[in-house]
């Protein structure tokens, strides 16, 4: 007659470890609930735990600099951030809509907690995420032109669902030629059939000397002005607080 162990080993065998490991707990506390039931449970388990390895693969993929949750941003009428601003966005959904997003504050204000935040919530739906730098992005993507593997590098662009660009716009010297044709290469894409998120020191309608003053930066200046959703961070310097 087979045991619970023997059970539990079969269906480790088949890579069901999390059900296993509920199922002997319930034999362990003498769990007296039907077959059903408990069976529902170590299912359910098995769902939780491959969930979990799910998003932490998605996670480490996304390269986010701060370990983030919409339940933790600091929010208040003074930092022009009412808790109820963030909850459309606790379930990813805004993504699955190609939807984009700008986060304008000063240095200090957690911007980039938040962008880490609502991308958090976007791995937690199942989505994939990448963030970067705007000057990492462009040395990268160069980088990936000079060693003949740009068409790889923009295919791993293209394939998630939400690209983070934070420090857009946040360097004094304004985008060279060559940097405006990389940058508008890896956004447009995004624009078209993803979503996007800028993080920026400065109002959008302000970045057009940076992106260089030609045609390219009128076009991701208007992009940026008609993004639907935007949020402009004020208030004292949170950097420091227990919460962001």
């Amino acid at each position: 007659m087979s045991t619970m162990e023997d059970v539990a080993v079969l269906l480790r065998r088949h890579r069901l470890g999390a059900m296993a490991d509920r199922l002997l707990l319930q034999e362990a506390a003498r769990d007296r609930r039907s077959c059903a039931e408990r069976l529902s449970e170590a299912a359910q388990a098995l769902d939780d735990a491959r969930a979990q390895t799910g998003f932490e693969r998605r996670a480490e993929a996304a390269r986010l600099p701060v370990e983030a949750d919409l339940s933790q941003v600091w929010t208040s009428v003074g930092r022009n951030l009412p808790r109820s601003a963030l909850d459309p966005f606790r379930d990813g959904q805004w993504v699955r809509r190609h939807e984009h997003v700008v986060v304008v504050g000063k240095s200090g204000r957690g911007t980039t907690y938040l962008a880490c935040a609502l991308a958090n919530a976007v791995l937690r739906a199942g989505l994939r995420v990448h963030y970067a730098e705007v000057p990492t992005l462009l040395a990268e993507w160069h980088a990936a032109r000079d060693e003949d593997r740009l068409d790889g590098f923009m295919r791993s662009i293209e394939r998630v669902d939400l690209l983070v660009l934070d420090d857009w716009g946040n360097v004094d010297e304004a985008l060279g030629a060559k940097d405006l044709v990389a940058l508008r290469r890896m956004v447009r894409p995004m624009l078209q059939a993803r979503s996007v998120l800028v993080v920026s020191k400065h109002p959008p309608e302000d970045l057009g000397e940076w992106l260089g003053g030609r045609d390219i930066a009128d076009e991701l200046v208007g992009w940026l002005g008609q993004v639907a959703h935007r949020f402009e961070l004020k208030g004292p310097c949170v950097r420091g607080r227990a919460r962001h």
